[in-house]
């Protein structure tokens, strides 16, 4: 006998122990402050579950778990107007179970106006686009900005390919460029949430095509609230007139010398990109950063970033890795997202992805790479 259900509280231990069998003991995906946190906790949690319930969407075939979906209720917003969204953060079929997991995908992602995915392999990437209509951005573009070429040349000699001599020069030159824009530039850090004004969400809500929730409730619960990780809310001033950005930083495993920096947010006001940019470049150069990226799906941001941050055509060539816990060079530059619209509820043309404003920062996609919070068996 088979059946779909959300998880119970009760029945957490279950689970835990059917990851745990698959990707190792104290996988983090399934520690218990990060489980409650990312599953239970969320803001958007009531709108689809009571609080007895994980989102978490299981198949139990003679009472054994075999496909499990793990995900957050959000919302996207288009022209101002809400849509109920489901962005998928973790999954696992057992190897001769894998039609379960296509059977969740299907009835979770009928249930939401749009379904969000990030990171899949080409094998799960494909099942998306051919059979359920998924579009895919097999690219999420990656931004970089360069602080210390001192340091990115050496780091970048250990890669099997070779770094042509025109290359480090212009490395050398970006890295003076980004300096320039550094003095002078102040930054204020928000210690707690209490400090967050809301202004940064209501101009981006005005100004956006198309967006994820970014509002205050959401920030405070994903950057200021979260079990593990520490990240920096930053603005240029306390009264955040230039808008937000977060930032996380990262010292890759085994080479402590070389801290990185993640922009996992960047949300300027109108005609203040440059200067929310001058306070992220200030507030890293700080930190001793090597370089720093975002990763942006939304041409409308990428096109007010400020050209300090090289776009991922000008800097591809660099090889600078995305991989850095530990830093490693692999032929995909970047992470794959997909997009579902329920074309029951809304029409297709609804949305154009490439206008969607989100980072590396949904879902757990900043989670995976944490090299402060290493899984021992991965």
């Amino acid at each position: 006998m088979s059946s779909t259900f959300y998880l119970p509280c009760e029945k957490y231990l279950e689970i835990k122990e059917k990851y745990e069998s698959l990707y190792g003991q104290s996988y983090y995906g399934v520690e218990k402050k990060f489980f409650e946190w990312m599953y239970l906790k969320h803001p958007y949690h009531h709108l689809l579950l009571p609080n007895n319930q994980f989102t978490s969407f299981c198949f139990s075939k003679d009472s054994t778990i075999t496909a499990c979906i793990n995900f957050v209720v959000t919302k996207i917003y288009i022209t101002g107007k809400e849509h109920i969204t489901c962005s998928s953060v973790s999954s696992f079929s057992t190897p001769q179970n894998s039609t379960h997991y296509s059977l969740l995908l299907k009835q979770l992602s009928d249930q939401f106006d749009f379904y969000l995915s990030f990171g899949p392999t080409e094998a799960i990437e494909k099942l998306y686009v051919e059979k359920l209509k998924f579009q895919s951005m097999p690219t999420v573009p990656r931004s970089v900005a360069i602080l210390d070429e001192k340091q990115l040349i050496p780091l970048l000699q250990k890669n099997p390919l070779p770094l042509l001599p025109c290359n480090a020069v212009q490395i050398k030159k970006w890295a003076e460029e980004s300096r320039t824009h550094i003095l002078n530039a102040t930054y204020f850090r928000l210690k707690d949430s209490s400090q967050l004004i809301p202004k940064y969400w209501e101009e981006h809500l005005k100004n956006s095509q198309a967006t994820m929730d970014k509002s205050p409730e959401i920030i405070k619960w994903r950057y200021f609230s979260h079990p593990i990780i520490q990240y920096h809310i930053i603005s240029t001033t306390p009264e955040q007139a230039s808008g937000l950005a977060i930032i996380r930083i990262e010292q890759s495993r085994g080479l402590a010398q070389y801290p990185f920096a993640r922009l996992v947010e960047f949300i300027p006001t109108s005609g203040n990109e440059e200067v929310l940019a001058q306070s992220v470049l200030a507030f890293c150069a700080e930190k001793e950063c090597v370089f720093i990226d975002f990763f942006c799906g939304s041409n409308q941001m990428l096109s007010r970033l400020p050209l300090v941050f090289k776009s991922f055509e000008t800097h591809s060539h660099l090889e600078i890795p995305r991989l850095l816990a530990p830093i490693e060079w692999r032929k995909k530059k970047s992470i794959t997202s997909l997009l579902k619209i329920n074309r029951k509820k809304n029409d297709p043309n609804i949305l154009n992805f490439n206008n969607l404003y989100f980072t590396k920062g949904e879902a757990d996609q900043d989670v995976l790479v944490n090299s402060n919070h290493i899984t021992p068996n991965l």
